[in-house]
């Protein structure tokens, strides 16, 4: 098990060739000091539902990663379902750290025991979008 999936290395690229919404009505830009990883949220929300997205990470791939498996899926979801799926993808990965085996959407990071204080570069997308949402 190395941190560095193939899976991981693959999800960090495909943000690429992604557009800005054409209206944003959300915006968050989010860091860590530490590492250097940052992202970036434009949303375009209308009637509670993300009509637009898009996100820029720069950073470590796990960062990266972390952003494009978010970002998938999020264009359609409402505010309260996009905010059900953060919180369980952040309970999952402490779920990870503690041994606890999962089959959502943190488990492309099952290899985080092994790094345990890279976690902040997993949830970090996450909690930006969190952010976000929260603006509104």
């Amino acid at each position: 098990m190395t941190l560095y999936s193939k899976e991981i290395l693959e999800c960090s690229k495909a943000l690429k060739g992604q557009k800005s919404p054409t209206t944003v009505t959300h915006t968050h830009r989010l860091s860590n000091p530490i590492c250097g990883d940052r992202v970036e949220w434009r949303l375009n929300i209308q009637s509670q539902k993300i009509v637009e997205a898009w996100v820029e990470a720069k950073g470590c791939a796990l960062c990266k990663a972390s952003a494009a498996l978010l970002f998938n899926g999020l264009t359609k979801q409402t505010i309260d379902d996009a905010s059900t799926r953060i919180q369980q993808y952040l309970v999952d990965v402490d779920g990870i750290l503690n041994g606890d085996s999962t089959t959502g959407e943190a488990s492309l990071f099952e290899a985080l025991p092994t790094a345990p204080a890279r976690k902040e570069c997993v949830v970090l997308p996450w909690n930006g979008l969190v952010e976000c949402l929260a603006k509104g």
